[in-house]
């Protein structure tokens, strides 16, 4: 009795735990969709050449990021990896950069991740499909 009594104890902790985890960084965790991706990806950006790692891919974007620095090595690093597609960078508008390849143009979004050390940038998944 005394064991079936500490399996509940043990299990309404662990529920307890999860549901206060959930409430107060519920938000922060899931942001960008699949915490596991994200987590793969900063991990792996340590052990990349290139300075960035692909969160994710679906239909419409590609989902990278990169270990903020100085804030120009960020930018470069995007900028190198639009590059190796043919992407030429015009401007820069707010948090958004809008690159040229002959007569196409394509917007590419940023933002910071949850704290100012990861820098997440979606890139349209045209832009590297072709």
């Amino acid at each position: 009795m005394k064991l079936k009594t500490g399996l509940i104890a043990i299990a309404l902790f662990i529920t307890l735990l999860i549901g206060i985890t959930e409430v107060f960084f519920g938000k922060i965790i899931f942001y960008e969709g699949n915490p596991i991706n994200t987590i793969t990806a900063i991990m792996s950006i340590e052990d990349s050449k290139d300075g960035y790692a692909e969160i994710s891919r679906n239909d419409k974007y590609i989902k990278l990021i990169t270990k903020t620095g100085r804030y120009d090595e960020n930018i470069n690093v995007m900028k190198n990896y639009m590059k190796e597609y043919g992407w030429e960078y015009k401007e820069q508008m707010g948090a958004g950069y809008f690159f040229e390849k002959g007569n196409k143009k394509i917007h590419v979004s940023t933002r910071q991740y949850t704290t100012s050390q990861y820098f997440v940038w979606e890139v349209p998944i045209e832009a590297i499909k072709e």
